[in-house]
Formats: C-alpha cells, structure tokens, sequence
C-alpha cells in the first residue's frame, strides 16, 4: 500500500479497519461498533433478556420476563404462559435455557419450575412437577449444565438436584468440610465443572466447590467489599481450564481450579456499576466479553481491557441498554448480547465498516463530517483533513480527537481550516495545503508551523493559495499543484519555481508520481502525464479524480463519468470498467490496494472491490454498516 493521501469527499472513514486490518484497541472508552437491535417492537416479549441459547437446529432462544422467544432470524415465536393451557410454559420470567446432549431443550423458570419443550407438538411439561424436591412451593430453575456422563445438574433457590441419564431426580445432600457451614437453603445462580470434574457453585452467599466423588463440599473465598454482599452471578470456565467468576459487587475474578489462586480482573472503577459483572464469554478471535451493569468489556488476559461498548444516544446502533444480563456467541461467530433493553446482535460480517461522525463540541468526534485527507503517524494517530474544521487528530487508544485549527491570535496556528492535503516530507516535516491558506509546514520535532503563501510582489513565492494536492516524489522533491499551476519548491532559497508549460489553462486537483518518474496530474478535462528530467508532456482527454499505481506498476485512473480505467503512460487508456462490469458507480474517487492485491475504489455510490485477476467487483454500500 502506498503511503500517501487522497481526496474522499466523504462522511466517513471507510478504509481504516478494512484496508489496514489493524483491529484499535481502547482502555475503557467507547469503540463504537453497529448493534442490530431487537426489542419488543420488533416481536420480542419483553426487553430484559436474561438468558440466550441456540439450539442444534440453528434457532435462537431468548429467555425474557415475559416468556420464552424463539427466533429463526426474521421472526419470533413467543411462548408465554396461559392459566387455562396445562401444557404452556410454567412462568414468565426465563432464567436459563439448556439443549441436553440428547436433544432434549430444557427452560428454568421463576417460580416456574422445570420444563421441557416438545418440538413436534410445540409445547411444554413439567415433568418433575410432582417430586418432592419441587412439590407444593415455587421452585425457581436459575442454571442448568450437564457433566460428562449425561447427568444434569439444577440449580435453584434452594439447593441443587440431579437427574440422571434414567430420569431419576435426587437432591444434592453434600458434606461440608467445614461443619459449621450448610449448603441447604442456598439460593443457587451458576455452574460450572473444572477440568478435575469438580462443580464450582455460585450463590447468593459466596463460591462453593463440589466434589463429586468424595461428596465433599467447602466454600471459596472473595475479597468482597466489607459491608457489601458476596452474591455470584456467572461462573465460567475457559479453554485455559481457567475459572472465571462474576461477583455482584467486587467485579470480576480468574482462578486456578488447582491452586485455587486467584487474580482480580481489572475493568475501569471509574465507570458506574461495573462493578456488577453478569455474564462472562469467550469470542471466535480469542478475546472475552465481560457484561457488566455499567456496559460491555471486551478482555484480553495480556493486554487488560481491549475495548468497551455502552450505549451512546448519538447512535442509534449503540448498545441498547448498559446492564448486560447475558453474553452467547453462536455457530456462526456471531455475538448476542442480552440486556435489560432487548437483545443486540453484533454481527461480525457488518463489521468491516466502522463510522465516524461529526459532533461540535464533544471530543469523541470529528468536529466536521466533510473529509478530504488522512495521515498516519508512527504512534497511530490519524490526522484528518476537513472541510471547515481543521486537523483533527484521532487517538486509536484514547477514541478521542484533539484539534489543530486557525487562529488569527496565534501566529503558530494553521492559516486556513479548510485541509485539501497532508504529506509528510524526507525531513519529518508535515505539508499542509490549505484552501486560499497556501501551505503550512509543521515541524513534527518542535511544533513549529512555517507559512508559504503567494505574494504578489515575490515572484518566486507560491503562485497561488489554493492549493490543492502535494506530493513528495521519491527524490525528496516536493510538488504542489494550486488553482493557477504547479510548484516545485526549493528548499535551498525556500522559495517556488513555477511549471506553466504543462499545466495548460485548467486548474490542476491532483498530483501523482508513477515508478518511473512520471508526474501524473489531472485538471477537470486532462489526464496530464508530465517527465520532468525529459521534459516530455502526454495529454489524454479525461474528468478525473486520482491515479494510482499497484503493485504490479499498472497505473489506474479514477474517472468522473467512465468508472475507472487502466492507463498506459505514452497511449491513454487501455480498459475501461464501470458499472456494466460491476463498479458501484460510474464516478470514482479514488483507490487503495490490499495485502490481497485487490484494488477498492471509493465511489459516489459506496465502496467497491475488484479483483484484478478474475475482473470481478464486489461492492459496499451504507445498508452494510
């Protein structure tokens, strides 16, 4: 990929995740993602979703305080209980959804009790209704897992119980360790079995471990808050064989089933209630998702908190509520989050796209959403060049911007806040033309900003302040097409020689250099092919925007009305390709190539990708993200 900059005439930052394939990471700041979002307008049975689970066949279901939802990703089917129907579900509020290995799709109720789902007359029992560790009192099913022999274990709000692989269902009667301790009466909220086949128990009083050869159980300490309560919310293991534990007041925990060694999980104290930690998930790249009360943790055991998303009422593809409640990655990688505002879908395929919008006001956006040029720095700040707003420079880290804007008081400020282009010299120097501004020079060393603009008694100054493209050449040269032409600048007088013999009578909008020395530039009605060691000029009638060079030295012109077109420097055009073929639109802006050496193409009408071996384009429009 070339290190260079051009014109977008966009809203949007489309190519930095898509071309770089660098994934910004974030310490505790909103790295803002596009959330499909279902609610109860669109046919969930209510908002707070507490448990989430796909079943063998594909279908998702979705556990809610008004009853059972399942979805087969256009619609729901909705299973709520009816006083007058034996066979409907047994309560409303769903607290855990479970598939056994046989097929058999378990529901946890509130109050409700066990049930099992019949898919072939679409309805439910209650098949343990009658035992006695159910009968005459509102059971409430909280988890269900299954060890490796088929057993299912039940917890509940009271105790657990284990039905085997015949249906015999037995309450679990342990032996404490510690005798002055009692399992019995314990409200019950997670399981989870270790790699030693030991159960770790979440309560609303604490971790307890179970093991279950010896029938021996004791309990597991927490630093929890001192005059704060101990309940456990999630308990999960992961791939490490390590346990991860969720706490309702002293957030998240690891530990080693074997030492029994444990290391606190640093979120962000600073944001409220994320303390709280509900549900705990590890994602198809390796990363874990945390769900907290105060929003969405995205965790890395190296690196700490890699990202975090809450709701932003600025976006309307935000996260839909900040108390997470449930996290489930299914089949296909993608990630469902349950909360108390619907469920949110985070969709990976939608995800290549990631917007950046203008907000005044609020350094947590670009001040302008006109964009007319990017730069990279060696830290990953990205300075962009706006319309009317100046620098604005992102901080990938941070998800913040600071800006560098004109100021008249300021006598080393930038002369204009219109931003055409931004170039970085051999000299660590960065090239700024501006609109009727001319150029400011910042030095990246010492900040300072030095003016070139045209003065009209100093011939040999910039010969005019509007300035449109700068390019550096591989000799160092720096050149500068403006409204009235092109510029070479002299860095021994520091001043300006002027090239008119080329330029013509139109103004010339951008400048390129090819691998063989070649200056390409383009006016509103030429392509300019310029040598300047042989002072050989080549004219090709065109409306054109860029030029770009891949890596395999073909030379590709973006045109206004023609789509874009292969180039030979001594003939024009040698093939045209436009929307007949594929292109999304027939004005093209510009192109970037990837490590795949496909070509992308910025067009009026979204973002298209060609395949230069197999001719083919694939194209991205505002409907993908």
């Amino acid at each position: 990929m070339k290190n260079h900059t051009k014109t977008f005439y966009s809203v949007i930052l489309i190519f930095l995740v898509i071309l770089t394939g660098k994934a910004f990471h974030a310490h505790s700041v909103n790295t803002e993602i596009n959330f499909d979002i279902f609610q109860q307008e669109d046919g969930l049975p209510n908002n707070r979703v507490h448990s989430i689970c796909q079943d063998k066949r594909g279908w998702m279901w979705f556990g809610t305080s008004q009853g059972l939802s399942r979805f087969d990703g256009y619609s729901f089917v909705n299973f709520q209980p009816d006083a007058n129907d034996s066979t409907s579900i047994s309560g409303s509020l769903v607290r855990v959804i479970k598939e056994d290995s046989n097929g058999n799709l378990y529901i946890g109720t509130e109050t409700g009790g066990l049930n099992l789902f019949n898919r072939d007359k679409e309805c439910f029992s209650q098949p343990y209704k009658n035992h006695p560790a159910f009968k005459h009192r509102e059971v409430s099913v909280n988890e269900i897992v299954e060890d490796s022999n088929g057993k299912l274990w039940i917890g509940t709000d009271f105790n657990i119980v284990v039905i085997d692989s015949s249906g015999n269902l037995t309450p679990l009667e342990p032996d404490m360790i510690d005798s002055e301790l009692s399992f019995s009466g314990n409200f019950v909220r997670d399981l989870e079995f270790d790699n030693l086949g030991k159960l770790w128990i979440g309560t609303d009083n604490g971790v307890f471990v179970y093991d279950t050869l010896s029938n021996k159980m004791e309990s597991f300490s927490l630093p929890y808050p001192e005059g704060k309560n101990n309940e456990i919310w999630e308990i999960y293991l992961d791939e490490d064989d390590v346990i991860w534990i969720g706490t309702y007041t002293a957030g998240a925990f690891l530990v080693d089933p074997k030492s029994k060694l444990y290391t606190h999980v640093e979120l962000d104290a600073s944001i409220e209630r994320s303390e709280t930690v509900r549900s705990i998930s590890k994602g198809i790249l390796g990363e874990y998702w945390i769900g907290t009360r105060g929003g969405l943790f995205v965790y890395s055991k190296t690196k700490g908190v890699t990202g975090y998303y809450n709701q932003n009422k600025n976006e309307v593809k935000s996260l839909s509520n900040n108390s997470i409640l449930s996290i489930y990655h299914d089949s296909k990688g993608e990630t469902w989050i349950g909360t108390r505002g619907g469920v949110n879908l985070l969709a990976k395929s939608k995800q290549a796209f990631r917007n950046f919008k203008a907000l005044p006001g609020d350094n947590s956006y670009l001040n302008s959403s006109t964009i007319y040029c990017f730069w990279i720095n060696d830290d990953g700040k990205i300075w962009i060049g706006t319309e009317d707003g100046g620098i604005n420079i992102y901080d990938p880290v941070t998800q913040s911007y600071e800006y560098i804007m004109a100021d008249e008081q300021d006598g080393n400020s930038i002369s204009q806040n219109c931003i055409k282009t931004i170039q970085k010299d051999t000299q660590d120097r960065l090239w700024i033309g501006t609109y009727l501004g001319g150029i400011d020079v910042i030095d990246l060393k010492t900040n300072k900003i030095t003016h070139y603009q045209h003065q009209p008694d100093q011939p040999e100054s910039l010969i005019d302040n509007r300035v449109w493209d700068i390019y550096v050449d591989k000799a160092g040269e720096i050149w500068i097409v403006t409204t009235k032409g092109l510029d070479r600048f002299l860095p021994e007088t520091n001043t300006f020689k002027h090239y008119t013999k080329p330029i013509g009578n139109d103004i010339i909008y951008w400048i390129e250099s090819d691998s063989k020395g070649n200056l390409w530039m383009g006016s509103k009605d030429e392509v300019i092919v310029y040598n300047p060691k042989r002072n050989i000029i080549n004219r090709f009638f065109e409306h054109t925007r860029s030029m770009f060079e891949n890596s395999k030295n073909e030379i590709w012109i973006a045109t206004d009305t023609k789509g874009i077109a292969k180039y030979s420097a001594t003939s024009g055009p040698l093939k045209y390709y436009d929307e007949s073929d594929g292109l999304a639109n027939n004005q093209a802006l510009c192109f970037l190539e990837d490590d795949d050496f496909n070509l992308w193409i910025s067009t009026y009408n979204g973002l298209s990708k060609f395949n230069t071996s197999t001719e083919t384009f694939q194209n991205f429009s505002s409907k993908d993200g």
